[in-house]
């Protein structure tokens, strides 16, 4: 028995805020600017749940980077 994926969605205003953290590393921002974060381990099953959402090809999976500060 598989648990179903969490899929999150943040407003573009949240997301642009400088004490956002991410709930995810796996992420699309769609048409309306929200960012959309799929809580799994793998980009391929982010990409499949993307694909099964919105339709195969509209949204490719981008992956939070972290700054680095030193």
């Amino acid at each position: 028995m598989s648990k179903e994926m969490e899929v999150l969605h943040v407003s573009e205003e949240e997301r642009m805020d400088d004490d956002f953290k991410p709930p995810s590393r796996f992420y699309i921002v769609n048409a309306m600017g929200e960012g959309v974060y799929f809580k799994t381990h793998t980009r391929s099953k982010a990409q499949e749940k993307s694909d099964d959402i919105y339709g195969k090809g509209k949204y490719t999976i981008r992956v939070e980077m972290h700054a680095a500060v030193r």
